[in-house]
């Protein structure tokens, strides 16, 4: 049996689909053909660059508003479809597998559509880590076959050999789509990472997407369980590679020419010996590559060890601060407090790394004397920040432990279709926490950095244009 892995508009278009890759290499190692088709990438290259924007991390939120959707982002798509359809129906796959966002559930429902109307017997899997929660799962077309609830690697072949052998009973973590599949499910994490192979990228090409580098992944979930974050229930618990397994994923995207990467983990925290261990095995052989990483500055991150990684190739931290106030730290779970803080940002700027901060404001029990408190302490740390990730307005994430205790937290609700509608009586608004955004916002463009992504809001935005 064959299977197609198909990745919906809208997504990231700096680097090829890591859990795309992941899984192709799972199902070619199973020696069950696999292709990818990245169609996020495809429509991206395939439309002009006045509509490049609908991909900018600040809109990508957009293309989960069903109304957006239909009135502006489904027109960009259109002169592309026919190509879209032909060419998963060409491949004629068996199975085809969508990794499901919230910014490409709507074009993944569409396609499913086309696909069952044109080749009815095409069984539709959906999946990703979103699938993990209910409210991603009822948003599904019922015209897909099965959902699958997890990580895939282990899993996926045992769902084709069970297509092949009826009379096996459906494996773990699949599920029919006509099962009730709007309550809390279980979730299937793979049991040994040290035998999965190395991402399979040979589908696509970097030169074809943003940036040069490709992601890569160490560890599974987290080793702090922030209350805004839905990545690390998405994902079971912690898991990293060994020295050695890392090493060996490193040498083959080295071998196949990949000199920069991204590493997709939530945090290195805890992987620093695996990392220094695996890259000086490379600088034995004098293999370099260039590198950036997310982690949490705490004490964890060693004077001696971020001057090694510096040298071996770590160009860039992507720190989730979130806030500069002592009390609201503790409100998030953040695992640290204001002097570690400073303290990390600045061994890291003293080691010769650049420092990329992620910021919530707007946070349950964030005041405007904790707001202004954040903003202060950016203020002091100006000389050990490089720029910033991700600026947000804080949002019920579905997942997350704001979201599912919501109720208990006196968290509610304007409207159930926008997390970002939410409000604590009237200290906590979504007009509160538009304001403290904009006065973020105002204070990070005036002393000249740059910003990646934030959810910056409509109002906001027409002020601004």
């Amino acid at each position: 049996m064959k299977v197609l892995l198909v990745v919906c508009p809208a997504w990231g278009v700096e680097m090829p689909p890591l859990g795309a890759a992941m899984l192709k290499a799972a199902l070619i190692h199973s020696e069950i053909p696999c292709t990818v088709f990245d169609a996020n990438q495809f429509v991206w290259k395939n439309t002009g660059s006045e509509h490049h924007w609908l991909w900018d991390k600040s809109e990508m939120h957009h293309w989960g508003n069903e109304d957006l959707y239909q009135n502006t982002h489904s027109l960009v798509l259109k002169p592309l479809w026919n190509k879209i359809i032909r060419r998963i129906l060409d491949e004629k796959a068996d199975i085809v597998g969508f990794t499901l966002w919230d910014s490409n559930i709507h074009t993944a429902n569409l396609l499913m559509q086309e696909i069952k109307s044109s080749a009815p017997n095409t069984i539709l899997l959906s999946g990703g880590p979103q699938t993990t929660f209910k409210e991603m799962r009822v948003k599904i077309d019922p015209v897909c076959d099965y959902c699958f609830v997890g990580e895939g690697e282990e899993a996926l072949p045992e769902f084709v050999d069970f297509l092949k052998q009826s009379q096996r009973p459906l494996p773990n973590g699949f599920y029919l789509m006509n099962q009730d599949l709007h309550r809390d499910l279980p979730f299937r994490q793979v049991q040994n990472l040290l035998s999965l192979p190395a991402p399979d990228f040979s589908d696509v090409s970097y030169l074809q997407y943003a940036t040069s580098a490709m992601p890569v992944i160490a560890t599974r979930s987290c080793i702090f369980q922030c209350r805004f974050c839905s990545d690390y229930p998405s994902m079971g618990t912690f898991r990293k590679l060994s020295s050695p397994a890392l090493y060996n994923i490193l040498s083959e995207l080295y071998r196949q020419g990949i000199r920069e990467l991204w590493f997709n983990d939530l945090l290195i925290n805890g992987i620093i010996s695996e990392l220094l261990e695996a890259f000086l095995s490379l600088e034995k052989q004098s293999r370099k590559m260039g590198w950036i990483a997310l982690a949490t500055p705490n004490a964890q991150l060693r004077s001696e060890d971020l001057k090694t990684l510096k040298r071996l190739g770590l160009k860039t931290l992507n720190l989730g601060l979130e806030s500069g106030s002592e009390k609201v730290m503790r409100l998030m779970k953040k695992g640290f407090n204001k002097k570690a803080a400073t303290d990390g940002l600045k061994r890291i700027h003293e080691a010769g790394i650049n420092t990329q901060l992620n910021i919530i404001v707007g946070f349950p029990g964030e005041t405007h004397e904790d707001f202004l408190e954040t903003l202060n302490f950016l203020e002091k740390n100006k000389p050990y920040i490089s720029g910033f990730t991700s600026v947000n307005a804080c949002i019920l994430i579905p997942g997350s432990e704001i979201h599912t205790k919501r109720q208990e937290l006196g968290l509610k609700l304007g409207n159930q279709r926008q997390p970002e509608s939410w409000y604590l009586g009237e200290e906590n608004t979504p007009e509160i926490r538009n304001e403290r955004l904009k006065m973020m916002l105002e204070w990070i463009h005036s002393h000249g950095y740059s910003i990646y992504a934030s959810n910056r809001h409509t109002v906001f935005m027409t002020q601004n244009t």
